[in-house]
């Protein structure tokens, strides 16, 4: 798997003409000016070999001061192409994606929130549950 990201630049900050542009390979992101991750497959998801990995979602129990909600998942081994549905209007800050260890996304809602809608049909798949 290849790991693409793309970086804001600014004009102190911004790499020489000849560089290329903001697009670096990296094993990781974490960095405050990434504006794309793209993970690259290097073989069709059938010819994958992954672990059985348990992804577990907790959602916080009151919204954030812009109204999103805040969505805590945990994965006990790397989980490709993790997928976040729900009946609740609305739609996840990030979807389809790696997962390894812990992160948190954010359920932005679609006009008024319907938490309990949320919580109760907050589903979570990943690759792996599928071959």
């Amino acid at each position: 798997m290849l790991t693409a990201l793309c970086t804001a630049s600014s004009a102190a900050t911004a790499p020489p003409k000849t560089a290329p542009e903001a697009v670096t390979a990296v094993g990781a992101a974490g960095r405050a000016d990434v504006v794309s991750l793209n993970e690259i497959p290097l073989v069709p998801p059938s010819r994958m070999v992954l672990p059985p990995a348990t992804v577990l979602a907790t959602v916080a129990a009151k919204p954030n001061v812009d109204g999103s909600v805040d969505v805590a998942l945990k994965a006990d081994k790397t989980a490709l192409y993790v997928i976040l549905t729900t009946l609740a209007h609305g739609r996840f800050s990030d979807n389809a994606f790696a997962l390894t260890g812990s992160t948190v996304v954010q359920f932005v809602p679609f006009g008024a929130l319907d938490l309990g809608t949320l919580s109760k049909t907050l589903r979570v798949e990943h690759l792996q549950q599928n071959l």
